[in-house]
């Protein structure tokens, strides 16, 4: 048997370490990521909706007692700016998307304005850009999203409101930004039904069907809910493309129906340069503005409260 002798300081240290080790454990406070939230109102074809869903979607935030950052990319009419320049929203921003290598990274003002004013933003695009914003996406903002999580100080979270009027060009524009970056991109695929009303190249594509996790179609008239529709689930075959480019699963698209806003309405809209709310208002605040008649009011306030309800079984708004 041999016996091992300790020294005072040996004692002295082992004394210490028992004493340490009944000591609760001190964590250190999570640091607290940053939080990025960008929407897209896009979708390539002019005159399809998308300063209107754009619009709608700054309404829901309002609506909500919340605030959100414009950013308007429109470079010939820049309707959404024109009317959030003033003093309805935390600022409006004009910003031109453009492929000159001097100018190639001038979107990084999105994510600057939404890290300044920790709010989200809104960002309306014009006919044809997809170019543009696609290779600032690829540049700057995909990268950023595929780090790894321990080695990100800020999480960015990009919904694509992609307005369609169902034609096949529409759809084909769709899938082919849903197989480029529909693994880190949330796809909500809107039915403008103020530009069409016949949705069949949608309901048959077979991608859809496979990729959609769920329909949201418009109130009944008698109930003011959305009505949720779980698409049959299109047997995967070949010729199904589930991963983007990367290899990444993408992620299951969102399909909202979006209601039809009566032309009047949208074309006075736009010749006032007024907002949703200011038009529904039944007081000019001083400003000038001839009031809206009751009937016409009503029908706006009918058209964005089923935008409202829609937008809000989404999950990506708050």
């Amino acid at each position: 048997m041999s016996i091992e002798i300790k020294g005072s300081e040996d004692l002295e240290n082992q004394a210490s370490l028992e004493e340490n080790s009944n000591q609760p454990e001190i964590l250190l406070p999570a640091v607290e990521k940053e939080q990025i939230v960008v929407h897209i109102s896009g979708g390539e074809i002019g005159g399809i909706g998308k300063s209107t869903v754009g619009k709608a979607i700054v309404y829901y935030y309002q609506k909500k007692g919340k605030q959100v950052i414009v950013v308007d990319c429109d470079r010939t009419n820049p309707d959404v700016w024109n009317m959030y320049q003033k003093n309805e929203v935390e600022a409006a921003h004009r910003l031109e998307l453009s492929d000159n290598t001097d100018r190639e990274d001038a979107a990084d003002e999105i994510l600057n304005w939404a890290a300044a004013k920790k709010l989200p933003v809104l960002v309306n695009l014009p006919a044809q850009a997809d170019t543009n914003i696609r290779a600032w996406l690829d540049r700057t903002v995909l990268p950023l999203i595929q780090l790894p999580a321990e080695e990100k100080d800020v999480e960015i979270q990009i919904n694509y409101w992609f307005v369609t009027n169902g034609f096949k060009e529409s759809i084909d524009l769709f899938l082919n930004s849903l197989w480029h970056y529909g693994g880190h991109i949330q796809h909500i695929l809107v039915r403008n039904n103020g530009i069409a009303s016949n949705w069949d190249n949608i309901d048959n594509d077979q991608n859809l069907k496979h990729l959609t996790q769920k329909i949201i179609r418009l109130p009944k008239a008698t109930k003011n809910q959305a009505i949720i529709e779980k698409p049959e689930i299109a047997k995967k075959d070949k010729n199904i493309k589930d991963v983007d480019e990367t290899g990444h699963k993408i992620l299951p698209i969102i399909q909202i129906e979006f209601p039809r806003l009566a032309k009047r309405e949208r074309d006075k809209l736009n010749a006032e340069g007024i907002s949703f709310r200011e038009a529904l208002s039944a007081s000019t605040n001083g400003n000038g503005r001839k009031i809206w008649p009751v009937w016409e009011r009503s029908r706006l306030y009918n058209f964005i409260t089923d935008a409202v309800t829609v937008f809000a079984e989404t999950g990506v708004l708050p």
